[in-house]
């Protein structure tokens, strides 16, 4: 008898020892599907922001495109303006030599 008691405390103790393995297992697996649940709910956050940044970039890029875009309306329109003066000073200059050239050769200047 003594040898099976011997037997029924060993395996009592290797049942123990089990249950105390399977428990670590189970608070692992725990702590595992604990850390798995914060990382899913740090990634949904994370891409909301990214989502909400998207839009707002997008929306601050059309905001600058349209000022460049009206900018560079402006600056053509300027350019026109500049190459309309640039004519009229040329012919004003071309008049005025021509007025000169006629002094000089002693003709009349109406």
């Amino acid at each position: 008898m003594d040898t099976l008691d011997g037997f029924a405390a060993e395996l009592t103790n290797k049942r123990d020892a089990a249950l105390n393995i399977f428990d670590g297992v189970i608070a692992h697996v725990k702590s595992i599907r604990d850390q798995l649940t914060l990382a899913a709910a740090e990634l949904d956050k994370q891409q909301r922001l990214g989502g909400s940044l998207r839009a707002r970039n997008q929306a601050e890029q059309e905001r600058v495109n349209k000022e460049l875009a009206e900018a560079n309306a402006e600056l053509a329109k300027v350019r026109k303006a500049i190459e309309a003066e640039r004519k009229q000073w040329e012919r004003e200059k071309e008049s005025v030599r021509r007025a000169f050239d006629d002094i000089l050769a002693g003709k009349k200047v109406a």
